[in-house]
């Protein structure tokens, strides 16, 4: 039994923060509950702080997230790895392209 995924069953995600970017790879819709966590809900998968969200704009294929407080660009990739990892996604080494992009600051 062939236990790999088809490429098009996947998505390709990318974190930026002003100096870091990560990559991530999830089953397709990944950056749809992102996207549905964070506009509908006002929450970041993974924590139920309802004021660590300060501002989310949708963009189509991009999220722009403002999250509240001061942190360091590794504590900011941080809280976007627990919240992508909560909705299935994990890091992923990719070439090529992305499909959608979120952008995070303070």
């Amino acid at each position: 039994m062939d236990k790999t995924l088809p490429l098009e069953s996947l998505e390709f995600i990318i974190v930026r923060t002003p100096e870091r970017e990560e990559k991530y790879m999830g089953l397709k819709g990944t950056f749809a509950t992102l996207l549905d966590s964070c506009c509908r809900k006002q929450a970041l998968p993974g924590f139920y702080q309802p004021s660590l969200l300060a501002e989310v704009i949708n963009m189509g294929k991009s999220l722009r997230l403002k999250l509240s407080g001061e942190m360091t660009d590794d504590e900011m990739l941080s809280c976007m790895d627990t919240a992508i990892r909560n909705m299935g996604g994990f890091p992923a080494a990719m070439d090529n392209q992305s499909d959608y992009i979120v952008e995070v600051r303070c």
